[in-house]
């Protein structure tokens, strides 16, 4: 993960990671395993974080759809107790190009 940090590979935006997902982008998803974050799907572009998973279109912790996301299009997902590198917690996407 590292190494794909320094060559610009490598995206720690929510809204960022949603979107690479969707294009296909993803390659490996790292989540810090007490990370949950509800969000309100706007569109199939864009969320909203939202701090209570109650309501139409809300998804109560985003990192299962993304890790969904990433499965379907030939990624993987891998959940760890700490991501060693501040930078890239509570979540990180390594990817493709």
């Amino acid at each position: 993960m590292e190494a794909a940090v320094g060559k610009g590979l490598v995206i720690t935006d929510l809204q960022e990671i949603y979107r690479a997902c969707q294009d296909g982008r993803g390659d490996i998803l790292v989540v810090q395993e007490s990370f949950h974050q509800a969000v309100k799907i706007l569109s199939d572009r864009d969320i909203a974080i939202v701090d209570s998973p109650i309501g139409l279109d809300t998804i109560d912790d985003i990192s299962s759809l993304l890790a969904l996301l990433i499965d379907e299009r030939g990624g993987q997902t891998v959940y760890v107790p700490q991501i060693p590198n501040e930078e890239l917690q509570p979540i990180a996407l390594k990817t493709r190009y």
